[in-house]
């Protein structure tokens, strides 16, 4: 980064919302980890005596996509605010779920040879392929329009049911 201009360049791996919130959901809420605390809460004024793993993944959006992204946790935070998008200039965006196919470019964009052999997600929750499986029309919907700006900014498609 060039400290004395007022934009620095880096690279980026990003996630497809719906995907990324599922993945949150799954292993943070789920699993009532710290981060299922703030959701919890924010539901108990309704439902008394929930539990994290009472929480619905439609419950839990209800809440997320509400919160402003200062309080959203990182997480779920929207990625465009996450990261400070249009401030920072990246010189690479790669998509989380092309990262197969993009070893070779993170490895020269890193100077970190043999950076796939080094990679594992140790708490993968397999959220990209069970989206199908759990979002309706009505979430997905709910989803696109909260994290409009982060389906725009890294050119994912909309999902629709």
């Amino acid at each position: 980064c060039d400290w004395s201009s007022d934009v620095c360049s880096s690279d980026l791996v990003v996630r497809e919302p719906a995907s990324r919130l599922l993945s949150g959901y799954l292993e943070k809420i789920r699993q009532g980890l710290k981060q299922s605390e703030p959701i919890v809460e924010a539901l108990s004024r309704k439902n008394k005596g929930i539990t994290a793993q009472d929480v619905t993944l439609a419950q839990f959006l209800d809440v997320v996509c509400a919160q402003s992204p200062i309080d959203q946790d990182p997480h779920w935070r929207r990625q465009v605010e996450q990261i400070g998008f249009g401030a920072v200039r990246y010189d690479a965006i790669i998509h989380l779920e092309d990262l197969d196919r993009s070893w070779s470019q993170v490895a020269e964009l890193t100077h970190v040879p043999g950076l796939q052999e080094n990679f594992f997600c140790k708490f993968s929750t397999g959220a990209g392929s069970k989206v199908g499986e759990n979002y309706d029309a009505a979430l997905l919907t709910k989803v696109a329009k909260a994290y409009a700006k982060d389906y725009e900014a890294f050119r994912y498609p909309v999902p629709t049911s």
